[in-house]
């Protein structure tokens, strides 16, 4: 049986899996915050690279409440969102797609259940998937303002997650979203912002490791 028979759906992180757009975002958080200090911006950046897969709302709560110390003022985090998703936009429209995409979903995956779960804005998500021509390939689209874990809990709830299924991400956040709902999990480190994946992976045999999503297609 190949990999491709043996799940009934299969779920996708976006950033840094099917897209090289981790810097991308780790880029705007800076820009976003930049006007109350780099140190506090790069604590920020810090706070982000170590949450992969969390949502932008629960960073800028952290940077108010924990990084300032300080609950943030009247419109002040619908400013930092806004410049974050302005930072954003051009880079998702124009950065690198993971290599035979394309190939793998309108090939192998044609007819299988795909999902896109992800940290990002679930409007804004779409509208990019749309302008990239590649939310074709997706039942569904998931992403923010509910986390992973609410989106993921609802599907495996409803039944939208199938018994054998399988989340292909790049986060330690990832691993842990799949661990807890008893999914598999596949890691693709190509684009990762997670530093310690080798070590943290090393005596996890069940996790299929892979450098990108072209490397599904020669299994």
């Amino acid at each position: 049986m190949s990999i491709f028979d043996h799940y009934d759906s299969w779920i996708f992180d976006f950033d840094g899996v099917i897209l090289e757009s981790n810097n991308i975002k780790t880029n705007a958080f800076k820009q976003a915050v930049l006007s109350y200090g780099e140190k506090q911006a790069d604590e920020l950046v810090a706070y982000h690279v170590s949450h992969g897969g969390i949502s932008r709302f629960v960073k800028f709560d952290y940077f108010f409440n924990t990084i300032l110390g300080r609950a943030p003022k009247e419109g002040e985090i619908e400013t930092a969102l806004d410049n974050f998703a302005k930072s954003v936009t051009e880079g998702l429209l124009n950065c690198r797609q993971t290599p035979d995409f394309d190939q793998l979903m309108s090939g192998p995956l044609k007819d299988k259940p795909c999902t896109v779960i992800s940290g990002s804005m679930q409007n804004e998500l779409r509208d990019i998937m749309d302008k990239r021509n590649i939310l074709k390939y997706f039942d569904h689209v998931y992403g923010s303002p509910d986390s992973k874990d609410v989106i993921f809990k609802r599907e495996c709830d409803s039944g939208g997650i199938k018994s054998r299924s399988v989340y292909i991400g790049d986060s330690l956040y990832d691993y842990e979203m799949a661990d807890k709902y008893g999914l598999d999990f596949i890691f693709a480190y190509d684009w990762t912002e997670f530093s310690d994946w080798q070590n943290f992976f090393a005596d996890k045999k069940q996790v299929r490791i892979i450098k990108n999503l072209s490397e599904l297609t020669s299994i």
